[in-house]
């Protein structure tokens, strides 16, 4: 077998280990996925967490002359029978994209990351036309592969998808990329924003924040895990960790101030103002991690909050479309022309 057989042949195996479980991922499908908040006794000031994220392990793609160094927790499974995306892999070639490699220093990295699209094709006996997306990293010294992470894709269907790379740190040590390259989740009714995931190449951990936001300066993310508003550095672990206060259950996206000195986020009674509900508005402070319920509402509920400059918020009724100026210094709104809200 030649050496271009050979690698094509540990590439579809390793594929079709790590992606036969992404079946039918659809990206996300509206108001089932956004956050749910366990009420808490009040708004508290955060203390930097500690708690490492959970390990992972990349699977290798190695091509016949290298000699691949797996993650020590790499354990090979069973060979699973062809599924769609073993099928795409077997029938064609790739193409090539997106590619980023680490833009710190020093500049021989020996990192990138590439996305690979296998295009809509039927496969097998089955009518419907899938498409595959491969995130991979490239040891470009070593000559291996690891591959992050996966998606299988209904073609023509809905959704937020697409694996996009997003940033390295400056040694080249994390990376963050996204599962939401295009499209928003179906049947939306608020504002919504992308989830980041982190990747430490150190240990191969890796962290995932839902309805993530980059500060104005790109050396931080905000987003949530597991009902807290996480911020990270970009070039480092995390900055601070907070429950939201005691109020309405939903959260929305955080979105940063202007000059990066705060968050602000809604927490809010129904999805899409299928019920009467309340609204909140919480500002974070991003020196100190304490935050504040800076209004409340009842009607009309609030569909999304942003930001007019670091003194005052824009918000939005979620069906009356109104339009309030919050002055954050003297607590109050006054109804202002409808303006597009800013994305987070």
């Amino acid at each position: 077998m030649g050496a271009k057989r050979a690698r094509a042949f540990v590439f579809l195996l390793a594929a079709a280990l790590l992606l036969a479980a992404c079946r039918g991922r659809q990206g996300l499908t509206g108001p089932a996925d956004l956050p749910t908040l366990a009420p808490t006794a009040a708004a508290t000031a955060a203390t930097p967490a500690t708690a490492a994220p959970p390990a992972g392990s990349p699977t290798p793609n190695v091509p016949p002359t290298a000699a691949a160094t797996l993650p020590p927790t790499f354990t090979p499974g069973p060979s699973p029978t062809p599924e769609p995306a073993a099928l795409l892999v077997a029938a064609g070639e790739p193409r090539l994209n997106a590619v980023m490699g680490p833009n710190g220093e020093p500049a021989d990295q020996p990192w990138r990351a590439e996305v690979l699209i296998y295009d809509c094709a039927a496969v097998g006996d089955d009518p419907q036309p899938y498409l595959l997306e491969l995130l991979r990293l490239v040891n470009t010294e070593e000559g291996v592969e690891y591959q992050l992470d996966s998606q299988l894709l209904s073609c023509g269907g809905l959704g937020a998808f697409g694996l996009q790379p997003l940033t390295w740190d400056k040694s080249g040590r994390y990376f963050w990329y996204t599962t939401a390259r295009e499209g928003g989740p179906d049947g939306a009714c608020r504002p919504w924003a992308r989830p980041m995931t982190r990747v430490d190449l150190a240990d191969w951990s890796s962290t995932t924040l839902t309805s993530a936001a980059l500060a104005p300066f790109g050396q931080r993310v905000a987003g949530w895990i597991n009902g807290e508003l996480v911020v990270y550095a970009i070039d480092g672990g995390e900055l601070g960790r907070l429950a939201p206060a005691a109020l309405p259950p939903y959260v929305s996206a955080p979105v940063w101030a202007p000059d990066g000195s705060a968050l602000a986020y809604l927490q809010y009674t129904s999805t899409c103002g299928e019920t009467p509900g309340d609204s909140a508005v919480v500002v974070v402070n991003t020196n100190s991690y304490e935050q504040r319920v800076v209004w409340t509402q009842a009607s009309p509920e609030l569909e999304g909050v942003g930001w007019l400059d670091p003194g005052n918020l824009i918000l939005t009724g979620l069906l009356d479309t109104g339009q309030w100026q919050l002055d954050l210094a003297t607590g109050t709104a006054v109804p202002v022309t409808p303006m597009p809200m800013p994305t987070p």
